[in-house]
């Protein structure tokens, strides 16, 4: 008898741990499995990228059957909207998901269906309605962002993550780093590396781009939600001073997210509306990796760094940041350069590479032998989690 195996997101919009899921499901053996997905928000980019043999259901979190329950439904939202305000009003730093959770999480209804094994895909609101509101045999909690570093509270996620049975992190860093803040979860602890399929992105690279922009002999690129911990603050610092110094250049940005007004303003008060351009959300973004220069990741600190390890699929000359988890992908003059945590550092950086030559080749053909199989090592890793009894 097949397993039933769900798995649980936010949303498939373009970001990190979707693209991961949408490359992980067709790896998933279906004569072994039936799997089940629920998507809490839908209309992603990446839904149009599911395989055809999953379930794909809608668990009705807010439906209730009488006129009380309905009005205790709509008193929580009243009491998030009051929260979310007077934490704003006296800047009281908690993350969005727990005060939703806080506020609302007793009018939502439990789910009757049992599973064999439930897959929270994601920190934050998939993780805490597992472990509350859906019956498995097994639960695994997915965590694929630094969640300290993003603002998610201690105590309120060991509370959550404790009646999980494991725990699975997208880096040995990452893990390493929860250890340290819970030991007596240790154990429960194992990393599987996001799932890349290296085919996959070659085939969506091979993709027409039909816009036309603006080129200059230095083309560059970041792809990253429009958030503060993606660093467009270090980027717009680094195209100032290439802009200051002469030299010619274009940065593409892809992606979406509240720093996009942010990055408007800096764009026009600092006169880089020649050299900086928003291309918005790109439902593929490979085309446009394919075709730069150089691929640059201004990331303050990442669960994994997804981006960095397509660009390098596709063999482009890499510059990056030295957030901490980095070095599991990269190393310094050898498959990319890896720059201190500064606007000046990603500049010099930049100014550097294009003009070595010698290096980029090298860097491009050290890319070129490395063999991408992780995606096949590490779904063998969550196969031996599914079927452990």
């Amino acid at each position: 008898m097949k397993k039933k195996i769900l798995f649980v997101i936010e949303s498939l919009k373009c970001g990190g741990a979707e693209k991961s899921l949408v490359s992980l499901l067709p790896l998933l053996d279906t004569s072994k499995y039936e799997i089940y997905l629920w998507i809490m928000y839908r209309g992603g980019v990446f839904e149009k990228l599911l395989p055809q043999n999953i379930h794909l259901i809608q668990f009705d979190l807010y439906k209730h059957n009488s006129i009380e329950e309905n009005l205790f439904y709509f008193l929580c939202k009243i009491k998030y909207s009051i929260v979310c305000r007077l934490n704003k009003y006296f800047r009281i730093k908690r993350h969005n998901a727990e005060i939703l959770w806080d506020c609302m999480h007793s009018a939502y209804r439990k789910q009757s269906d049992i599973y064999d094994v439930a897959i929270a895909y994601q920190q934050g609101l998939p993780t805490y309605l597992l472990k509350d509101h859906i019956i498995a045999k097994k639960k695994i909690a997915w965590i694929n962002a630094d969640i300290f570093s993003v603002g998610y509270n201690k105590q309120v996620n060991y509370d959550t993550y404790k009646r999980y049975n494991y725990l699975v992190t997208v880096s040995d860093i990452l893990k390493n780093k929860l250890k340290q803040q819970w030991p007596d979860l240790g154990t429960k602890m194992y990393t599987i590396y996001d799932i890349i399929n290296p085919n996959t992105i070659r085939s969506l690279a091979q993709k027409e781009i039909t816009e036309t922009f603006p080129h200059t002999s230095l083309s560059l690129l970041t792809v990253g939600r429009l958030v503060k911990p993606k660093g467009y603050d270090l980027l717009l610092q680094a195209a100032s001073i290439l802009k200051n110094r002469n030299i010619q250049f274009t940065w593409y940005i892809i992606g979406e997210g509240p720093e996009k007004t942010f990055i408007e303003h800096e764009i026009q008060i600092n006169d880089l509306k020649n050299y900086v351009f928003l291309l918005g959300l790109k439902e593929n973004p490979f085309p446009y990796m394919k075709t730069c220069d150089i691929y640059v990741q201004t990331s303050k600190f990442e669960g994994f760094g997804m981006t960095i390890a397509e660009a390098k699929i596709l063999n482009k000359p890499i510059i990056s940041t030295n957030y901490p988890v980095i070095y599991n992908i990269l190393q310094d003059k050898v498959n990319g350069l890896i720059v201190d945590m500064t606007g000046e550092a990603l500049a010099n950086g930049i100014q550097s590479l294009s003009r070595n030559q010698d290096l980029k080749e090298f860097l491009i053909k050290n890319l070129q032998n490395e063999e991408n199989i992780t995606y096949k090592t590490e779904y063998l890793k969550l196969e031996h989690l599914l079927d452990e009894n």
